[in-house]
Protein backbone atom coordinates (compact mmCIF):
# COMPACT_ATOMS: atom_id res chain seq x y z
CA UNK A 1 0.00 0.00 0.00
CA UNK A 2 2.89 2.38 0.82
CA UNK A 3 4.45 1.69 -2.58
CA UNK A 4 1.14 2.41 -4.30
CA UNK A 5 0.69 5.71 -2.44
CA UNK A 6 4.30 6.71 -3.15
CA UNK A 7 3.84 5.94 -6.83
CA UNK A 8 0.56 7.89 -6.90
CA UNK A 9 2.19 10.93 -5.28
CA UNK A 10 5.11 10.81 -7.73
CA UNK A 11 2.69 10.66 -10.67
CA UNK A 12 0.67 13.62 -9.37
CA UNK A 13 3.82 15.70 -8.85
CA UNK A 14 5.01 14.82 -12.34
CA UNK A 15 1.69 15.83 -13.91
CA UNK A 16 1.63 19.15 -12.05
CA UNK A 17 5.18 19.82 -13.24
CA UNK A 18 4.07 19.34 -16.87
CA UNK A 19 1.58 22.23 -16.71
CA UNK A 20 1.70 25.29 -18.92
CA UNK A 21 3.03 28.70 -18.08
CA UNK A 22 2.14 32.16 -19.34
CA UNK A 23 5.75 33.30 -19.11
CA UNK A 24 8.48 33.16 -21.70
CA UNK A 25 11.85 32.25 -20.28
CA UNK A 26 15.07 33.46 -21.81
CA UNK A 27 16.83 30.87 -23.96
CA UNK A 28 20.27 30.04 -22.67
CA UNK A 29 22.57 29.10 -25.53
CA UNK A 30 23.57 25.52 -24.88
CA UNK A 31 25.17 24.90 -28.26
CA UNK A 32 23.46 23.58 -31.33
CA UNK A 33 21.48 20.85 -29.66
CA UNK A 34 18.73 19.35 -31.73
CA UNK A 35 20.29 19.46 -35.18
CA UNK A 36 22.62 21.43 -37.37
CA UNK A 37 21.96 24.92 -38.68
CA UNK A 38 21.24 25.03 -42.42
CA UNK A 39 23.29 27.89 -43.87
CA UNK A 40 21.10 28.29 -46.96
CA UNK A 41 17.95 29.05 -44.92
CA UNK A 42 17.31 32.54 -43.50
CA UNK A 43 14.45 33.36 -41.14
CA UNK A 44 13.22 36.93 -40.71
CA UNK A 45 10.48 38.73 -38.81
CA UNK A 46 8.77 41.97 -39.81
CA UNK A 47 6.60 43.84 -37.31
CA UNK A 48 4.50 46.78 -38.49
CA UNK A 49 2.94 49.18 -35.99
CA UNK A 50 -0.35 50.89 -36.64
CA UNK A 51 -2.44 52.93 -34.22
CA UNK A 52 -4.70 50.04 -33.22
CA UNK A 53 -2.78 46.90 -34.17
CA UNK A 54 0.51 45.14 -34.78
CA UNK A 55 1.00 43.14 -37.97
CA UNK A 56 3.53 40.31 -38.02
CA UNK A 57 5.14 38.47 -40.93
CA UNK A 58 7.65 35.66 -40.51
CA UNK A 59 9.52 34.58 -43.61
CA UNK A 60 11.87 31.77 -44.53
CA UNK A 61 14.09 32.19 -47.57
CA UNK A 62 15.99 29.39 -49.28
CA UNK A 63 19.15 31.13 -50.49
CA UNK A 64 20.51 27.89 -51.87
CA UNK A 65 20.48 26.45 -55.37
CA UNK A 66 18.51 23.32 -54.45
CA UNK A 67 15.04 22.83 -53.03
CA UNK A 68 14.70 21.91 -49.36
CA UNK A 69 12.00 19.76 -47.78
CA UNK A 70 10.71 20.95 -44.42
CA UNK A 71 8.72 18.78 -42.00
CA UNK A 72 6.45 20.23 -39.34
CA UNK A 73 5.24 18.01 -36.47
CA UNK A 74 1.62 19.25 -36.83
CA UNK A 75 -0.51 21.47 -39.07
CA UNK A 76 0.80 24.49 -37.17
CA UNK A 77 3.33 26.08 -39.52
CA UNK A 78 4.08 29.23 -37.51
CA UNK A 79 3.48 31.03 -34.24
CA UNK A 80 3.70 34.61 -32.96
CA UNK A 81 4.04 35.52 -29.28
CA UNK A 82 4.00 39.01 -27.75
CA UNK A 83 5.44 39.46 -24.26
CA UNK A 84 5.80 42.49 -22.02
CA UNK A 85 8.89 43.59 -20.09
CA UNK A 86 8.04 41.10 -17.33
CA UNK A 87 8.07 38.27 -19.93
CA UNK A 88 4.33 37.74 -19.49
CA UNK A 89 2.61 36.42 -22.60
CA UNK A 90 0.03 38.94 -23.79
CA UNK A 91 -0.75 37.41 -27.17
CA UNK A 92 -0.07 34.04 -28.73
CA UNK A 93 -1.35 33.21 -32.20
CA UNK A 94 -1.80 29.50 -31.44
CA UNK A 95 -3.59 30.03 -28.10
CA UNK A 96 -6.93 28.23 -28.21
CA UNK A 97 -6.42 27.01 -31.77
CA UNK A 98 -6.50 23.43 -33.00
CA UNK A 99 -4.15 22.04 -35.62
CA UNK A 100 -4.08 18.75 -37.51
CA UNK A 101 -2.09 16.08 -35.72
CA UNK A 102 -0.15 14.93 -38.74
CA UNK A 103 3.33 15.56 -40.06
CA UNK A 104 3.17 18.28 -42.71
CA UNK A 105 5.78 18.57 -45.45
CA UNK A 106 6.53 21.77 -47.33
CA UNK A 107 9.04 22.16 -50.13
CA UNK A 108 10.86 25.49 -50.54
CA UNK A 109 12.48 25.91 -53.93
CA UNK A 110 15.78 27.63 -54.68
CA UNK A 111 15.57 31.40 -54.06
CA UNK A 112 11.97 30.94 -52.83
CA UNK A 113 10.53 32.66 -49.77
CA UNK A 114 7.55 31.42 -47.78
CA UNK A 115 5.79 33.81 -45.41
CA UNK A 116 3.09 33.67 -42.75
CA UNK A 117 1.25 36.68 -41.33
CA UNK A 118 -1.03 37.60 -38.45
CA UNK A 119 -2.38 40.69 -36.65
CA UNK A 120 -2.97 41.56 -33.01
CA UNK A 121 -5.44 44.26 -31.96
CA UNK A 122 -3.35 45.27 -28.89
CA UNK A 123 -6.14 44.07 -26.59
CA UNK A 124 -5.78 41.86 -23.51
CA UNK A 125 -8.87 40.90 -21.53
CA UNK A 126 -10.89 43.61 -23.28
CA UNK A 127 -8.43 46.42 -22.58
CA UNK A 128 -5.73 48.00 -24.73
CA UNK A 129 -2.20 47.27 -23.57
CA UNK A 130 -0.43 50.22 -21.92
CA UNK A 131 2.38 52.09 -23.68
CA UNK A 132 5.71 50.37 -23.29
CA UNK A 133 8.32 48.07 -24.77
CA UNK A 134 7.22 44.67 -26.01
CA UNK A 135 8.97 41.67 -27.58
CA UNK A 136 7.50 39.87 -30.57
CA UNK A 137 8.72 36.34 -31.17
CA UNK A 138 8.07 34.54 -34.42
CA UNK A 139 8.63 30.82 -34.78
CA UNK A 140 8.51 28.24 -37.53
CA UNK A 141 8.21 24.91 -35.65
CA UNK A 142 10.23 22.97 -38.22
CA UNK A 143 11.07 19.42 -37.16
CA UNK A 144 13.39 18.34 -39.99
CA UNK A 145 15.14 19.83 -43.02
CA UNK A 146 15.78 17.36 -45.85
CA UNK A 147 15.19 14.51 -43.39
CA UNK A 148 17.74 15.70 -40.81
CA UNK A 149 16.78 17.01 -37.41
CA UNK A 150 16.35 20.80 -37.50
CA UNK A 151 18.22 23.28 -35.31
CA UNK A 152 15.03 24.84 -33.91
CA UNK A 153 16.64 28.11 -32.76
CA UNK A 154 17.41 28.92 -36.41
CA UNK A 155 13.68 29.32 -36.99
CA UNK A 156 12.97 31.51 -33.93
CA UNK A 157 13.27 35.27 -34.47
CA UNK A 158 12.58 38.24 -32.23
CA UNK A 159 11.86 41.96 -32.62
CA UNK A 160 11.36 44.66 -30.01
CA UNK A 161 8.60 47.17 -30.49
CA UNK A 162 7.53 50.26 -28.55
CA UNK A 163 3.80 50.84 -28.28
CA UNK A 164 2.80 54.40 -27.51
Amino acid sequence: MKKFLSLLIIMIVAMVGCGTSDEVTEHVDEGKQGGEEVSTLATSLKVEKEEDKLSFTISLTNKGEEAVMLEFPTGQLFDFIVVNEKSEVLYKYSEGMMFTQAIVQKEVGPSETISFSDEWDLMVDGQRVPPGRYRVLGELPIMTVNGSEAFREQFLVEENVIIE
